[in-house]
């Protein structure tokens, strides 16, 4: 609404617009909200800015790849050859593997101190016969039993695998003992502190005992029994 004194045009809106401007400068946000107020009737507006994001063009589909020159190829190929050779190589492994001879010096021994000798009068008799497998050096040694049914210890042997014969380095009984002339084979089982019957005739490494037959300790004057 427009008006005119004393010849002056005055416009009320502006007037009280103004007058409410001053009343409110304590309170920042109603002041902001009445100036967007004058500049929508005056015909002004709020202009909005609209970011845009610089996209590069996106690559045709149909862009066919770069190929590599005979040349290039050549030199990727020797670069990978030289990178291959500076690899560490897996250590090489014998397709077969030669396993060490048995030695059961530990298990004789400890039959004689638990199972064969293990009494306190047989002391004496245990630690001559542990000395004697420590002055040794034979892989497999062999303790001799009187028979099958008591296992009474007789004496220790050592196992020649050339020969296939046993021979005495301690105790009594014949000096070489040949496969004609054992009955039984026995192994000692540490655990239990027992020896076991081996259920065959063949001389092997896991063989701890033997007992020979009955009428080779018959005969007189062969070896003191």
């Amino acid at each position: 609404m427009n008006s005119e004194v004393d010849g002056l045009r005055v416009n009320y809106s502006e007037y009280v617009l103004c007058v409410n401007m001053s009343l409110l400068r304590p309170f920042p946000a109603v002041v902001i909200i009445l100036n967007y107020i004058q500049l929508a009737e005056s015909g002004g507006g709020v202009t909005y800015r609209k970011h845009t994001v610089n996209r590069s063009p996106d690559k045709p589909s149909n862009a066919s790849p770069k190929r590599s020159s005979p040349e290039a190829k050549r030199n990727d190929r020797e670069k990978l050859n030289n990178t291959t050779k500076n690899l560490p190589r897996p250590p090489t492994l014998p397709l077969f593997v030669t396993h060490s001879a048995k030695n059961n010096s530990k298990v004789i021994s400890n039959a004689l101190c638990w199972t064969c000798l293990s009494g306190v009068p047989d002391r004496p008799q245990q630690q001559q016969a542990l000395k004697a497998i420590s002055n040794n050096t034979a892989q497999q040694y062999i303790i001799l039993f009187r028979d099958n049914i008591a296992k009474k210890f007789r004496g220790i042997y050592t196992y020649d695998n050339v020969s296939e014969k046993l021979t005495k380095i301690f105790g009594k009984g014949p000096k070489t003992i040949a496969h004609n002339m054992i009955s039984h084979l026995y192994k000692y089982d540490s655990g239990a502190r027992s020896f076991s019957d081996l259920p065959t005739q063949t001389f092997s490494l896991s063989v701890d005992a033997v007992a020979i037959k009955n009428e080779l300790w018959r005969k007189a004057g062969v070896f003191p029994c």
